[in-house]
Formats: C-alpha cells, structure tokens, sequence
C-alpha cells in the first residue's frame, strides 16, 4: 500500500500551521483510497479559513501515493449550468485521449457520459435539471473504469456553488464505491447548503467524514505574518490578542 514518506508528511506539517488533526485526516483518506476503500472526506467552515490549501495539500498527498487526481471546484454564477463541474472534473483527462481510447472508456454503460463532453449537443428538460440517470450512471463507470487503472480522487472545492447534477453524481458515486478505490474530498462552507440541500445529503452519508476548520491561535497567525514581514515584533501575538478584546495576558 502506498503511504507517504515521514519527511513529506514532516514538511506538509510546517508548511500548515496548527493543521495537524487535518492532514491527518487526508493521510487516512488517501491511505483508505489505495487499499480499495472508497472515502468521503468534507472541510467545512467559513471563508478564509484554508480550506482550498487543504484541498491543495490532499491533492499534493494522493499524487504522491500513486492516485489519480481529478479536480474541479463550483462558481456562484455557473451554478445554473447542468453538469459544469461533473465536466471539468474528467474533461481534461478525456478530451486529452486518443478517438480510440475515448471510445473503450465510454464504451457499453459509460457510454451516456459523452454527451456532456459534446459541445455540439444541448441538454435539455429532465435530463439537464433532474440529473438524468442515464448521463449520471455513465458517468459512474467512467469513474468506476478509471479507478480500475489506478485508484482515483475527485477533488472539489466550493461544494456548495456545484450545481445539482454534479453534486448528485458525487453522492451517487459515494454511494456505490464503499470496496472500490474512488475517493472524495471536497470544501464547502458553512452554513451554505449548496443546490437543493445535496451537500447535506452528501456529508450524511456514512461513508463520509465531516470536519470543520477552526480558526488559528493568534500564535499561528503572529507566526505567519512574521514569515511576510520580517520587521513584525515577537509582541505581535499580543497585540492580536489585544485586538480581539482580550489583555494581552490572556491565554
């Protein structure tokens, strides 16, 4: 099985500050992925609090194990727009492929998932706003035949601008891999339900661990501005401490 090396693991530690629960939480996901278990591992909080840099190092983590990572995140104002981020979460991958190895890897059942990659087609009614299953389970085995290849990680950031039928290709997917090497991390913030409540579907599934992020001590953060500022005074914990109300005694 695949691990990453201590010093990799050494270095994500400095690089992410006060992190440690986190990234090991993407070791555990990525090392449950390659052993052909698959993972839902969901960052939740606010903005601002380093859920993309976590996004950024699981992906930095899987490489390194030998998955495959596919990336793609949601934007507020193409949540309208039926499949977008299922599109560009394999499109690179399949567009980059020979006439040949698109047609083996959409072949039989996988075979619906080629509409969406056709920019001469348009979908329309049920089968761009209700998710169309038979779009949907294609894009299952194209999923599901890619992990064959070598163990997969679907990366999405800003979960909740993904609009509905991406979010229900995750959670379908999610639901069908609990013995096969296909992996989901997704970011999505707090209190933000995403397209038709799917993001709490998608975090209430069993298979799926929830965290949310905290934000770092005023340690962390004097530590952090220091490495920008080189000027910045070893007070300047305090003085954030101070700012937020607090005497700078205060623990």
């Amino acid at each position: 099985m695949a691990e990453a090396t201590p010093g990799r693991a050494a270095s994500a530690r400095l690089a992410l500050l006060e992190r440690d629960l986190e990234l090991d939480l993407l070791a555990d996901l990525v090392r449950d992925v390659a052993a052909g278990h698959g993972r839902l591992l969901v960052f939740e909080a606010p903005a601002g609090l380093g859920k993309s840099t976590l996004l950024d190092q699981g992906a930095v983590v899987a490489r390194e194990a030998g998955l495959r990572v596919l990336r793609s995140r949601g934007h507020q104002l193409e949540q309208a727009h039926a499949w977008g981020t299922a599109r560009s979460l394999f499109e690179g991958l399949v567009l980059g492929l020979s006439t040949h190895e698109q047609a083996i890897l959409l072949d039989g059942p996988a075979a619906p998932a080629h509409r969406i990659f056709d920019d001469t087609g348009e979908l329309h009614g049920a089968e761009a706003t209700d998710g169309g299953f038979a779009i949907l389970h294609g894009l299952y085995w194209l999923a599901a035949r890619l992990a064959e290849r070598e163990p997969l990680l679907l990366v999405v950031d800003d979960a909740h601008w993904v609009d509905e039928p991406s979010l229900r290709l995750l959670v379908y997917v999610l639901g069908r891999v609990s013995d096969a090497p296909v992996g989901v991390l997704a970011a999505a913030r707090s209190r933000e339900s995403g397209a038709a409540g799917l993001v709490d579907l998608l975090v209430g599934d069993p298979a799926a661990r929830v965290h949310g992020l905290h934000p770092l001590g005023a340690a962390a953060v004097g530590k952090l501005v220091r490495q920008r500022l080189t000027e910045a005074g070893d007070d300047l914990p305090a003085l954030f401490r101070a700012d937020r109300g607090q005497s700078p005694a205060a623990a």
